[in-house]
């Protein structure tokens, strides 16, 4: 007989899994559509805020949009594991819980919150630690550039929001293109939501 934190443990095994069986499909890999997934390895993870250069979106990790969901907030109170309230698999920092190098969740009651967590673009809970880095490593990673310009030198190969939209938001994201000799300028706006890690 299978008890209730068994059958939750085996449903997040087998959400890992289909994500893993998933991830080869187009469209469902962690790089959004277009990108290189990363594959030259100039994708950066420095300072709050940073973003990751344009068609280089890591695939570590599931990338969820439009509000797909890959768990969500638990009530503190129903918690029946003071180690792992939120069922992500990742102990919190508590005393006894995370041992030695174990990555330890900095959100223990939103499930989306966790080490090793993939973009995600939707709207941080203004009650996590730190609202936007999903991925509990301490800075807000964005996927798109922000505040781009367009400017000769490589003109055809710029592109990121025109403005710095949160997590989550929703902004006008541009792609530039040569207009004439040493001329530079916004060719396509879209409307696109920026996700985070």
């Amino acid at each position: 007989m299978v008890g209730p934190r068994a059958r939750k443990r085996l449903g997040w095994i087998a959400f890992a899994v289909s994500a893993v069986a998933c991830s080869n499909l187009d469209g469902l890999t962690g790089a959004p559509p277009g990108s290189d997934g990363g594959a030259d390895g100039s994708a950066s993870d420095a300072g709050g805020g940073d973003a990751i250069a344009a068609g280089d979106a890591p695939s570590d990790g599931p990338f969820l949009a439009d509000g797909g969901d890959a768990g969500g907030q638990t009530d503190g109170a129903a918690c029946t594991d003071p180690c792992d309230c939120d069922g992500d698999l990742y102990k919190n920092d508590k005393p006894g819980c995370a041992k030695g190098t174990e990555k330890v969740d900095c959100d223990d009651l939103d499930s989306r919150i966790r080490p090793d967590q993939g973009f995600l673009d939707f709207t941080p809970p203004a009650s996590a630690p730190k609202p936007g880095d999903w991925n509990c490593d301490g800075l807000v990673t964005k996927l798109y550039p922000t505040n781009a310009v367009c400017s000769m030198g490589n003109c055809a190969s710029q592109s990121g929001f025109s403005g710095d939209p949160a997590c989550g938001a929703i902004g006008d994201y541009v792609t530039c293109g040569p207009t004439g000799i040493n001329l530079c300028e916004v060719k396509t706006t879209e409307k696109r939501k920026q996700a985070c890690r």
